[in-house]
């Protein structure tokens, strides 16, 4: 298998309930879904606590987790939907609009939250290099992560 493309994945958008749009910024060919999971999880990854509804093309994510790096308000974030055969979604770093109260936090749904897309991309490039696939990166309105596995004949 040679390297995958992104071509296409531009005009591909996710779709969030509060109107906003996310790129496809992450594109897996050849790795199973169920493999991706089982990668994410022994680095510390979870079923989100809250999320937005997001929808590709009509349809909901097929996997959905995030790793918290400052307890529920700023974490990884990852969407990831089986299109054409392979697994594409997007992966960012959220900063989410909380509201502190008597020690308790509420995490303010539906308000505007700032994502770095290239962050979320950086760091699940080098998360799954670390457990041995291949990563291309491709510019063009975004960067783009294209992880895959090397086969050695």
């Amino acid at each position: 298998m040679g390297r995958c493309s992104s071509r296409g994945m531009e005009s591909l958008k996710i779709k969030i309930a509060d109107g906003s749009e996310d790129p496809v910024n992450v594109v897996f060919e050849g790795v199973e879904l169920s493999e991706i999971e089982a990668a994410l999880k022994r680095e510390g990854w979870e079923e989100p606590v809250f999320s937005n509804a997001a929808l590709l093309e009509g349809r909901f994510p097929d996997l959905e987790m995030q790793r918290a790096v400052l307890d529920e308000v700023v974490r990884f974030h990852i969407r990831l939907f089986r299109h054409e055969g392979r697994v594409v979604g997007n992966v960012h770093l959220d900063a989410v609009p909380i509201e502190r109260l008597e020690g308790v936090i509420k995490i303010l749904m539906g308000r505007p939250h700032k994502s770095d897309h290239t962050a979320g991309v950086d760091y699940l490039s080098g998360l799954f290099m670390r457990h041995g696939y291949s990563v291309a990166l491709e510019t063009g309105l975004y960067v783009v992560a294209k992880i895959f596995k090397v086969v050695t004949r």
